[in-house]
């Protein structure tokens, strides 16, 4: 069940990949929080590094299934 669980989070995080005019943004995860933006852009959409990077750890381990 744990398997399933995380292949279908790792199938939504492929579906709702950014891939819009900003380049530098292209492929990671955009949400909004109270503190997007670092408190300093309320509710902005950005993407977090860290979010990017548990969803590449998720496809490698995917990968090598």
């Amino acid at each position: 069940k744990y398997l399933d669980a995380a292949r279908h989070a790792l199938q939504w995080c492929i579906a709702n990949q950014y891939f819009g005019s900003d380049h530098d943004g292209r492929g990671g995860l955009p949400a909004s929080t109270p503190a997007s933006g670092v408190v300093y852009r309320h509710y902005c959409e950005m993407s977090c590094l860290y979010a990017v990077a548990f969803f590449a750890l998720a496809i490698q381990e995917e990968l090598k299934r």
